[in-house]
Parts: structure tokens; C-alpha cells; sequence
């Protein structure tokens, strides 16, 4: 009973794509078994089968387009990156978001000092008031 509890529990963390290709190679075997005992348990003529490769390429390419979010601006490519260094373990979450906290930080304090600049600027143009 503990190997079966401990098997799907290790189920849990098998990624989808593994699924759908373990699915796939079980419906191929099941086909090439019917078919090698003269079972043909598709029965489609070949324009037939033009249509659904052609709808399904369509199909498998937009789902694969959306999916993968392709990063086409220089911010995008910018964080595409950032999130291939955290994929990878070559950076932290942790210190991504420190960096984070850093730039809001400069930006807080460069807007700041702009604003008093301005500031005193407006003061010198009338007459130091």
C-alpha cells in the first residue's frame, strides 16, 4: 500500500508534456497493434487526413505561440532573460527582487532631486522668492 501512495505521489510532479507524450505513444502502440491484426480502427482517406494534420499544425501553432509569450520588444527580450537566469539557478528570486527594490529606490530619490531642482529653479526665475 506505501508503494502505491508513494507512486502517485510521485505522479504529482510529472510535467503535462510528459503525459501528453506517454497518451501518444499508447494510442500509436494501440493503433499499430489493431492494424498489424487487420483492425483498421481509423478510417479516413487522405484528403481527409490533410484537413486534420492541416487544422491541428494551425491549431498546435498558435497554442504554441501563446504558450511560449514570445518576447518581441527589448523589454520583453529583457525579461525573458532575467526569468532564463532564474529558471536556470543562476540568479535568486530573492536577489532579483532586491535589485528591484534598489532601482525603485535611485528612481525615488532621482525623482526627488528633479523635483527640488525644479523647485529651485522656478524660485531663481522669480527673483529667489
Amino acid at each position: 500500500m506505501n508503494k502505491i501512495t508513494s507512486f502517485i505521489e510521485n505522479l504529482k510532479g510529472v510535467p503535462t508534456g510528459t503525459w501528453v507524450v506517454l497518451a501518444t505513444i499508447v494510442l500509436l502502440i494501440v493503433n499499430a497493434m489493431l492494424t498489424a491484426f487487420n483492425i483498421n480502427p481509423i478510417v479516413l482517406s487522405e484528403s481527409d487526413l490533410f484537413k486534420i494534420f492541416s487544422y491541428a499544425g494551425a491549431i498546435a501553432s498558435i497554442g504554441y505561440g501563446i504558450w511560449k509569450n514570445f518576447n518581441i520588444t527589448d523589454k520583453a527580450q529583457a525579461a525573458g532573460q532575467i526569468l532564463t537566469l532564474l529558471k536556470d539557478g543562476f540568479v535568486t528570486l530573492s536577489a532579483v527582487l532586491q535589485f528591484i527594490e534598489e532601482i525603485k529606490k535611485n528612481n525615488d530619490t532621482t525623482a526627488s532631486n528633479n523635483i527640488e531642482t525644479e523647485q529651485n529653479a522656478s524660485g531663481l526665475e522669480n527673483g529667489g522668492k
